[in-house]
């Protein structure tokens, strides 16, 4: 995850918990959990936690990610 940022993040930590699996079919799951993060992009502070969402597919032996949306969680 770090190494896919742009090169003026400055992330000092991360954390992740609150995992969901849902098995929607024999060929497609759905992944939820919250992140929690730490950091700078630029100027900008990152958003502190996120919820996410991915989705899974299965193909020829391979999960591949279909989907992934997150947003940001408000306290």
């Amino acid at each position: 995850m770090l190494k896919s940022t742009q090169t003026d993040c400055n992330v000092k930590s991360v954390s992740i918990d609150h995992f969901k699996f849902v098995k929607l079919n024999k060929n497609a799951i759905l992944l939820t959990y919250v992140a929690g993060k730490d950091g700078y992009l630029g100027n900008k502070k990152l958003s502190e936690k996120i919820r996410a969402l991915v989705n899974y597919v299965l193909q020829e032996r391979n999960w591949l990610e279909a989907f992934y949306m997150e947003t940001p969680i408000s306290e």
